[in-house]
Formats: structure tokens, sequence, C-alpha cells
């Protein structure tokens, strides 16, 4: 292996251990940075250097978790899903309707955290070369839609789980970046309405 390689390899190393590290003074800067996050505006764009100056940390502090702001974006998704995913556990999917009623309730969430999270995310996924970090925030939201069929009690026998996951979690990121780009006014009920009129039906 090169060196710069081996090199990139034991940093990204480092920021795996420092992500679950139990370390107060660790965690403290991580939950810094995140409520750094939390300061801006919904149009405000997001820059490592005025994170950095929020969060009270240097450079070197913030590249010690995170490769870049992409990573940091990421993570904070990876929270989000992880948050909402535990809502439904405490309230399992089978306590509504239907699929689609409840994919509404937990589309809701999502639209709510990402149009909250505008200027982020349009920094994020605007950025050159963001294709590798879009392709993992749908792997991501893919997965956790995956595991909301999951918990529905009865699902069409040939629904393949992971593609129909696949599809909605693509197609909802896509729209969410082009209605933040283009139309920011739209509100989050309309938007929500929109998403859930173009997902495929899978009642059983």
């Amino acid at each position: 292996m090169p060196a710069d390689d081996a090199s990139a390899s034991a940093i990204d190393e480092v920021r795996r251990s420092m992500s679950r590290s139990s370390d107060t003074k660790v965690a403290r800067t991580r939950q810094a940075i995140f409520e750094a996050v939390e300061s801006f505006g919904e149009d405000e764009p997001v820059t490592v250097g005025e994170v950095v100056r929020r969060a009270g940390i240097s450079r070197a502090a913030f590249y010690t978790h995170f490769a870049g702001l992409e990573e940091l974006g990421l993570a904070i998704m990876h929270d989000m899903l992880e948050t909402i995913a535990a809502q439904h556990h405490d309230a399992p999917l089978t306590g509504y309707a239907g699929w689609r009623e409840a994919s509404t309730a937990m589309l809701r969430r999502n639209v709510e955290h990402v149009v909250r999270h505008r200027g982020l995310y349009l920094s994020v996924f605007g950025m050159p070369g963001s294709s590798g970090a879009f392709e993992v925030a749908v792997v991501d939201l893919a997965g956790a839609i995956a595991a909301a069929f999951e918990q529905m009690p009865v699902l069409p026998a040939r629904l393949d789980v992971a593609e129909t996951s696949r599809f909605i979690a693509g197609g909802t990121l896509t729209m969410l970046m082009h209605w933040m780009r283009t139309d920011p006014g739209l509100p989050v009920d309309e938007m929500v309405t929109r998403l859930i009129s173009f997902f495929p039906d899978v009642e059983p």
C-alpha cells in the first residue's frame, strides 16, 4: 500500500474510533460541532470555517472527527435516521392504519429535518464530486425505509423490500434537493404530499 494511502487509512480509522469513543472530551467536541450546525438558519450556507468558529474549536480538532463537510452532513443525517427509527420502535408501525399512513409520519420527520438543515445539505450535496456523499445518504435512508417495511405486519408477497426502499430513498432525496434549490419557499406539508403521491402502492 502506498504511503499516502496508508496514512489516509490510519486517519480514517482514528475518526471511526473517535465517533465511538466514550471519552468525555471527545464527546464534548463532537457535541459542540453538532450544536454549531444546529445554530445555522435554514438558508445560511454552512462552511467548515464557520462551524469551527461557532463550536469554539480548532480546524485540527474538527478534522480529527470529520474528513470535511460531507462527512459531517452524513453523520448528522445518520443520527436523524437513528432517532426516527427509535421513535418508531417505541411506537411501532403496526399502530398505523396502513403502510401509507406510517410512511407519511416517518417522511414528515425526514423532510422537516432536511429543510431545517437546508444550508448544510445544499452545501454538502452541491459540492464538486459530491455524488459519493449522495450515494451514501441514499443507502442510509434506504436502510431506514427497509427497516420500517419489516415492521409492517403484512407485505405484498412479490415486494422486493431492498429495491423498493432504494427507489423511494433516491427519489425522496433527489426531489428534496431539487425543491430546496428551485422553490425554497415550498411548505413542508406540500413537499410531503407530493412525495407520498410518488410512492409505489405497496399495500397488501
